[in-house]
């Protein structure tokens, strides 16, 4: 379906304040060892009892009419709440939360996830911020310096959507990272642009020479995780691997699997 109008902000308002929004979790695996590196959320809003809505589809209006901040923070809460119920049940899940760039341009963001972290007594190694790979490139000395004083309470940070291959490596020296996510799309355009491929893989190479993990985000098929492995990645995300699944639905899923 088409992203939801204007006309659709008081329910998405309502969404957040009733709390009736929902947390879907992603595993990411290692590619070698199909061991679990640690799990994406990813929010889901089920609209009028009808479907449940995926973030394209109303996203751009959180982000238009300012509801972009309170949804991230209903997010956090949500997801440092499921690591805590976690814990309680002997799973430690490394999670990750994403951000947008109307998120990371917010003055006031430092001092939310300081304040709910620290309410929520979570571990903030357990947690990574997944930063659209567009925001982190424009972000300013102010926005870097305090994601790398968050970086060194121990909270991860993710470099997200990787598209194109002119940005990243003044990124990966610039920039308080932990991890690399290659999109979807350009993950397509490895198998079908050599040139491309080289280029990835050398970027990979690189991350792993200054400690980051990397992530190639659209694994569907067998052919894809090989690839993944053979590029040099560290872990995988896609539906081959794992579908988002509902919290009880990827515990049930973590306590089949072997390892």
């Amino acid at each position: 379906m088409p992203a939801l109008g204007l006309e659709h902000r008081g329910e998405l308002q309502r969404a957040i304040d009733e709390n009736s929004l929902v947390l879907y979790y992603q595993p990411k695996l290692r590619v070698r060892s199909l061991s679990i590196l640690g799990i994406e959320s990813l929010v889901r809003w089920p609209f009028k009892a009808r479907e449940l809505l995926l973030p394209g589809d109303f996203l751009p209006l959180a982000e238009e009419t300012g509801l972009i901040r309170p949804l991230l923070e209903w997010g956090l809460r949500r997801a440092l709440a499921q690591i805590a119920l976690w814990r309680g049940d002997g799973l430690k899940l490394f999670t990750a939360v994403n951000l947008s760039a109307k998120n990371l341009a917010d003055p006031r963001l430092e001092l939310t996830f300081k304040q709910l972290l620290r309410v929520g007594g979570t571990d903030a190694a357990q947690l990574t911020l997944e930063i659209p790979a567009a925001a982190l490139s424009a972000a300013n000395t102010a926005t870097l310096d305090w994601l790398a004083g968050l970086r060194r309470g121990g909270v991860r940070i993710a470099l997200d959507g990787l598209d194109e291959l002119e940005v990243p490596l003044g990124l990966i020296t610039r920039c308080p990272l932990d991890e690399l996510k290659i999109s979807p799309r350009l993950f397509a355009r490895l198998a079908l642009d050599p040139r491309v491929a080289l280029a990835v893989r050398q970027l990979i190479a690189a991350c792993r020479a200054t400690g980051l993990v990397t992530v190639a985000v659209g694994v569907e098929n067998d052919g894809g995780l090989r690839l993944a492995e053979e590029l040099g990645c560290d872990a995988g995300q896609g539906n081959y691997l794992s579908p988002p699944l509902p919290p009880s639905d990827l515990v049930a899923w973590l306590r089949s699997r072997p390892d």
